[in-house]
């Protein structure tokens, strides 16, 4: 009699709590598209779908918000090796500059690496080559060949008594092993990792990423792209880097030094140097971040600032397509003006859902003139974007939900033609590498049909 009646009761009670978290997830939700599709999970499968949004849904966002922005806002922003930008270059950047929480500045340089076996090196190389300090920033860092040699790196610059920092975050580094650190931290190095906002079932979380990438070298020179530490960057995945040297070094620093303080309490500025020489390319840009703290949605204004500025071209390079709607508005308002909109994604994936979810947006962009191309290649993981014929921007976002709302990214936007004319080039091989894709979505396999729009419903828990 017991096992007869316990078993519709736990159905009952498990359903209860589904319909009270699904609540929940409404009125704690970035995005409606996130509210449907955790309310949607909740009730499709209640005994996987509570202790899952326990774990990774549910957050004091607000307050960790609060106290976020209140940390950022005692760093200082980099802007004090800023210098007046040429005035056409500014009124070109404009929108992207209100977007930033970094100041215009000229006398930048970049240093575009499509390489990533030569971008490895040149980033390990700078940090045994370092005078005074550095530090070190990955989304994911794994125990593997390159990982190790990372670990050298480290260890070599620390041994000669560079002071060095290693900043990396819990989900993207989820299977770094503790023995790995443990020999960082017995060097002398300093290692600290992020993690999201507090839950019931603890502050492991989903959301709250840190996508960042960024080395700095002596507040001389620094690196960002899409580039993690990981074997796969050399076998099977397309990526591009930069190495960056001017004024926006001080701007990826401040970056750096805000997650460091955020997530240990130390403030960092002062051991730091300032103030980079300008560098003789003279570029002007900016650095661009966003996290899910900002008081605006920075990722999603990002996008929609680059379509808003092409007059002519907007070429994407995105390893992923899943955009919120104000970016998905852009892009199509951008395409009907004419602009040549390409959104190169990649036709091998490395995660089957957003690749599945991607599917369920062609049909849109196609209808507004955009074209949609598919790198046939190995997985490619570059985040690139070319603005007409003199802005690039080269960093971690992706063209997602998850880049736009819920993570802590970083991007550099520079206006100058010569780096926008290597781009252009690195691209034009990359679509020679690629199928521009025609089909609709009603002509694809039967099962893509189905899969895809339920994928896209999923777009804001990816």
């Amino acid at each position: 009699m017991f096992w007869h009646w316990s078993f519709p009761a736990l159905g009952a009670l498990v359903y209860i709590a589904a319909a009270v978290t699904a609540f929940q997830a409404i009125r704690r939700a970035r995005t409606p598209q996130g509210a449907v599709g955790w309310t949607v999970f909740l009730f499709a499968m209640p005994y996987l779908g509570v202790p899952l949004y326990l774990l990774f849904g549910y957050a004091r966002v607000q307050s960790y918000a609060e106290a976020r922005r209140e940390a950022d806002a005692r760093i200082p922003d980099g802007s004090a090796a800023a210098m007046a930008p040429d005035p056409a270059r500014a009124e070109r950047l404009a929108q992207l500059a209100a977007v930033s929480s970094h100041p215009l500045t000229r006398g930048a340089g970049i240093e575009l690496i499509t390489d990533a076996a030569d971008a490895f090196d040149r980033m390990f190389r700078a940090i045994e080559e370092a005078d005074h300090y550095a530090l070190v920033q990955f989304y994911t860092i794994r125990s593997d060949e390159i990982g190790e040699r990372l670990a050298q790196a480290l260890l070599q610059a620390a041994g000669r008594g560079v002071k060095v920092r290693v900043l990396y975050d819990a989900f993207g580094s989820l299977f770094l092993s503790r023995r790995y650190l443990r020999r960082l931290n017995a060097a002398g190095i300093e290692t600290r990792v992020q993690r999201g906002p507090a839950r019931p079932l603890g502050r492991f979380g989903l959301n709250f990423r840190n996508h960042r990438k960024i080395v700095v070298i002596d507040g001389d020179h620094a690196f960002t792209g899409g580039l993690n530490i990981g074997n796969e960057y050399l076998r099977d995945w397309r990526d591009t880097q930069i190495e960056v040297r001017g004024p926006l070094v001080d701007q990826l620093q401040a970056q750096v030094v805000q997650d460091w303080f955020w997530v240990s309490g130390e403030r960092l500025e002062d051991a730091l140097l300032w103030e980079s020489d300008p560098d003789p390319a003279d570029m002007n840009g900016l650095v661009l971040g966003s996290s899910p703290t900002d008081p605006h949605d920075s990722g999603a204004l990002y996008f929609a600032a680059l379509a808003n500025t092409a007059r002519k071209r907007l070429w994407i390079a995105t390893p992923y397509f899943a955009p919120e709607q104000s970016v998905l508005a852009a892009l199509k308002l951008a395409g009907l003006r004419g602009v040549d909109v390409r959104i190169l994604t990649p036709e091998v994936p490395d995660r089957w859902t957003p690749w599945l979810a991607a599917f369920a947006f062609f049909d849109e962009v196609h209808a507004a003139g955009c074209q949609v191309w598919r790198y046939d290649g190995e997985f490619m993981h570059q985040k690139v974007a070319l603005v007409d014929d003199d802005i690039v921007s080269v960093g971690t976002f992706n063209l997602d939900i998850r880049s736009c709302l819920l993570n802590f990214e970083t991007t550099v936007v520079v206006a100058d033609e010569r780096v926008a004319g290597e781009v252009e080039a690195m691209l034009r091989k990359d679509f020679e590498r690629s199928h521009r894709l025609e089909t609709s979505l009603a002509e694809q396999r039967v099962w893509l049909r189905g899969v895809a729009p339920i994928a896209r419903l999923l777009a804001p828990l990816l």
